[in-house]
């Protein structure tokens, strides 16, 4: 089934056939389809997030590629990321992508990822373990100009690329931290490490991306549109890398906000 109302909206934010789209989410916040509801109370909320998966590749068509961040932090954790069956923590949407058929997850311990449509296997080959550092999954977006969309959230819930573009200006108030993560594969078992370019807990500030939301919208970086209860953002990963390091350039502290 799909979801008339999000394809126009898709459209409308520029997302169309070829695409390779990396979505962050929270469908909850947008309310249920009225279209879905009897499924809904038949088959449960597998119907919902059909709906949503199924709509996205029809967009993308053939030659498309869906992403969705499948995070479970298990390296920060201790404890081991198993690629077939360790849940995503990042949403009820990633989590039914993971098991959707046809999609294949990258090895990452702490930032794994889902992949569907043409591009899959290769983007869930794992170049690198640096989270966000040369050739990691954020990288590779960016050289294939890939575009992030929002569905239901805001950037400072979503955005975990911000951290890549943050790395790559080399701001002051993070660091790196290896991680030794143990993999479990199939039936093959590794241990890797894997840099994290983390918060450095003596400074005190949390991660402020609201500005960043307002002025790319203003600027028309990032294209924001109303769907049902919630909306939905829109922006190329180039793009928005290329706006974050222009206000880094003129204030370091752009994305943080100091306790």
């Amino acid at each position: 089934m799909i979801l008339t109302s999000l394809v126009k909206v898709l459209r409308a934010a520029g997302i169309s056939q070829g695409d390779t789209i990396c979505v962050s989410s929270d469908i909850a916040k947008l309310g249920i389809p009225r279209e879905i509801k009897p499924d809904i109370r038949q088959y449960g909320m597998d119907a919902l997030t059909n709906l949503y998966i199924d709509t996205l590749l029809f967009v993308l068509g053939k030659s498309g590629t869906l992403v969705m961040p499948t995070f479970t932090y298990s390296a920060c954790e201790g404890e081991v990321f198993d690629v077939a069956l360790s849940p995503s923590k990042v949403g009820m949407l990633t989590e039914a992508f993971r098991q959707y058929p046809n999609t294949v997850r990258s090895e990452h311990p702490i930032f794994s990822f889902a992949f569907n449509g043409r591009m899959a296997k290769q983007l869930a080959e794992v170049q690198s373990f640096d989270c966000f550092g040369k050739n990691s999954l954020f990288d590779r977006l960016h050289k294939l100009n890939a575009k992030y969309l929002l569905l239901g959230v805001n950037m400072w819930q979503g955005s975990t690329y911000v951290y890549y573009s943050e790395q790559k200006y080399g701001v002051s108030y993070r660091f790196m931290k290896n991680f030794l993560a143990e993999i479990c594969h199939g039936c093959d078992f590794k241990l890797v490490l894997t840099p994290y370019f983390v918060r450095n807990n003596d400074i005190g500030y949390e991660d402020d991306w609201q500005q960043l939301q307002a002025d790319s919208i203003k600027e028309e970086i990032s294209t924001e549109i109303p769907f049902m209860a919630g909306k939905i953002i829109a922006h190329n990963a180039v793009t928005i890398d290329a706006f974050i390091q222009q206000k880094l350039t003129v204030k370091p502290e752009y994305l943080i906000r100091y306790l």
